[in-house]
């Protein structure tokens, strides 16, 4: 009995010290993804106006400066769009995931087409593309992201 009692120990000390290692190379990181954070702004600026107060983000710094920089763009195009299929289930931080090149908004070759048009609930996901391409580029959200690099930092940060 006291073999068995002292193999367990022995057993139990050996899988808590694996479990230490295992809890150091284990680390989640985080990251702000540009493609999510345009598609979800987008969303946002675009529901604004339909959203009851109690949906809506609260106001803060980044919010002010998201109303300051797009705020001559709300009747765009593909903000209509998103508000016309604001119903369809669209998974808009999938889809932000997977965009690869913000010049073409390409998506990810390495996942199938039938995939991504699923999580846009679009007949046409070319359409989507022109639409949100259109929308990048006017609205110039590259500087827009740019410019919020450090307040993204500071969030990871606080996350962290």
């Amino acid at each position: 009995m006291r073999k068995i009692i002292l193999l367990l120990s022995i057993v139990l000390m050996m899988s808590c010290g694996n479990t230490q290692k295992n809890k150091k190379s284990n680390k989640i990181t985080f990251r702000v993804n540009q493609g999510t954070e345009f598609l979800l702004t987008a969303f946002n600026l675009a529901v604004e106006e339909e959203i009851s107060e109690e949906y809506k983000p609260c106001e803060t710094e980044y919010t002010k400066r998201i109303e300051e920089h797009f705020s001559s763009y709300k009747n765009h195009p593909f903000l209509k769009y998103i508000l016309k299929n604001v119903n369809s289930g669209t998974d808009f931080a999938s889809v932000g995931l997977l965009i690869t090149d913000f010049n073409s908004m390409e998506f990810d070759s390495n996942i199938e087409a039938s995939f991504i048009q699923n999580r846009i609930y679009s007949e046409n996901i070319d359409r989507f593309r022109i639409l949100a391409l259109n929308f990048y580029k006017e609205s110039n959200f590259q500087l827009f992201f740019d410019q919020n690099k450090d307040y993204y930092k500071e969030a990871i940060i606080n996350i962290q």
